[in-house]
């Protein structure tokens, strides 16, 4: 009796946590593993050197042909080199770290598309291979490929591999992202003039090094970035550097630790590592816009996908608390808190950021649906659902009261955690005037306060509409819509210019 794995295991790759970027990357991996290994190196420099190249992958996304291409001019493969590369899980006898595993390009090919096809020719051979993979035959027990040569000039060296029969199509908006994260992940290689990656006819750019003036200053000039060198983590070492960004380049996306192994990084822009114990938890201040670094951790492992570090036991906790201490110590974290001349820019960027950030939500099919479908309640249901909130205040104690007005009229602040389905706010009139302002602390936008800023923000609308809405009803005429607008606007004017004083 024998363990046996049955062809049609290879389908459960077609369920990996990639995401098109990551999954591009296993193709980037492959051809910059080739170059970089030893015996391929000084002979495909010189021809490189020689044709006026440098290495160079192209991935080109056709949606209208249903086809996806990534062309190469590395070192190529011979026939036998192929055979292996085809063999799930074979680990190539040299590697430069980055086809550590024997399956990226597989698993990533899979999980993309029904049909494969591969093209290439190696430096030095006098032949082309070629070999189409029919994704679903394999599965169903065929093994058999579709394999031949044809001549070819020795001096050419490439590997075209085309994808089709797409399971996963790229839509516009990920296209940006994948072509910014690609940027990031080989951002060694393209600083260093070692690749020239294109996707869709974009020549990609590396994100901030630390070469840059992109760094806020000292007195003396001197940049808030600081090196780090041999920070012991449990027995294994991480070096690399962690500065402070000054106005014009900061903001959520270009902050955190990009994770670095081999000249690869497995986390960075924009989905950087950001350790809680210098960030926080999702906060959105100043600190998390400006605190930037790169950590090389090549005596760490990756996750199978390669979208982040394999943590071990405490690693990411200890090495999180080592950071925070030395930042602490070269007086980055008090640095990044400061209010600097220049912070509109920052101002700009957040926006546009915030801007993104809400049109991705509306452009979520779900969010679209709802408004679409939105229906106003019937007055009845609307006082029944805000009925809940009420009804769990009476019993409850307010966390806060505040004077609303010079005749001592107070609103009383209830934070109770209801129900998620339950309407995320309601107020009531007292018998003595005072407003209760009651905040349902299990919805979901609640969540989404993630700083005092947007607490503060958050208390100033719902306690805003309550006074509006209440002055409203005291009309005894129709109570329109813009009228709440108007009180709410007269309050935001002068809370405003209360907090530009207190500042």
């Amino acid at each position: 009796m024998k363990l046996r794995i049955g062809n049609s295991a290879i389908l459960a790759y077609r369920r990996l946590p990639y995401r098109p970027w990551y999954a591009l990357a296993e193709f980037v991996d492959n051809s910059t593993d080739v170059y970089k290994r030893k015996s391929n190196q000084a002979k495909l420099d010189a021809q490189l050197k020689k044709d006026g190249e440098v290495l160079k992958v192209e991935i080109s996304y056709q949606k209208d042909d249903d086809l996806l291409r990534i062309v190469d001019n590395s070192m190529g493969m011979s026939m036998e080199e192929l055979d292996t590369a085809l063999i799930i899980g074979s680990k190539p006898k040299e590697t430069s770290g980055r086809a550590e595993f024997g399956m990226g390009m597989k698993t990533a090919a899979i999980w993309f598309a029904d049909t494969i096809s591969i093209r290439t020719k190696k430096l030095g051979t006098d032949y082309e291979c070629q070999v189409t993979i029919d994704i679903e035959k394999f599965a169903e027990g065929s093994d058999d490929l579709q394999y031949s040569q044809v001549p070819a000039n020795k001096e050419l060296h490439y590997t075209i591999i085309e994808l089709k029969d797409l399971k996963r199509q790229i839509i516009r908006t990920s296209m940006k992202k994948t072509q910014d994260f690609l940027a990031s992940i080989y951002r060694e290689d393209i600083r260093n003039n070692r690749l020239k990656l294109i996707v869709n006819d974009q020549e990609l750019i590396a994100p901030t090094a630390k070469d840059d003036d992109a760094f806020m200053t000292r007195s003396d000039g001197s940049k808030y970035l600081v090196e780090i060198k041999d920070m012991e983590v449990n027995g294994r070492m991480v070096n690399g550097w962690v500065g402070v960004l000054k106005p014009g380049y900061t903001g959520r996306s270009n902050a955190g630790f990009a994770l670095i192994r081999f000249d690869r990084a497995v986390r960075g822009w924009l989905d950087s590592w950001r350790p809680f114990e210098i960030f926080g938890d999702a906060r959105n201040d100043k600190l998390n816009q400006r605190i930037a670094g790169e950590l090389i951790m090549d005596e760490f492992t990756a996750s199978h996908t390669k979208d982040g570090i394999d943590w071990e036991d405490d690693d990411e906790d200890v090495l999180g608390q080592k950071l925070r201490e030395f930042c602490d110590k070269y007086d980055l974290i008090r640095v990044a808190k400061t209010k600097t001349r220049g912070d509109d820019s920052d101002t700009d960027i957040e926006k546009e950021e915030a801007q993104a950030q809400l049109q991705a939500q509306l452009d979520n099919s779900k969010v679209t649906d709802v408004i679409r479908l939105l229906d106003v309640p019937a007055p009845n249901l609307a006082k029944f659902k805000s009925s809940v909130l009420i009804d769990a205040a009476a019993g409850a104690t307010p966390v806060n009261q505040f004077k609303i007005d010079s005749t001592g009229r107070k609103a009383y602040l209830y934070e109770i955690d209801l129900s998620p389905n339950d309407p995320y706010y309601e107020y009531e009139v007292l018998e003595d005037m005072d407003l209760r302002v009651i905040i349902n602390s299990a919805h979901h936008a609640y969540a989404l306060l993630d700083s005092t800023e947007a607490k503060i923000a958050h208390y100033h609308h719902v306690l805003f509409d309550a006074i509006a809405e209440w002055k409203c009803t005291q009309l005894h005429s129709e109570m329109s819509p813009s009228s709440i607008r108007i009180m709410k606007d007269e309050l935001f004017r002068v809370v405003s210019s209360v907090a530009t004083d207190l500042d």
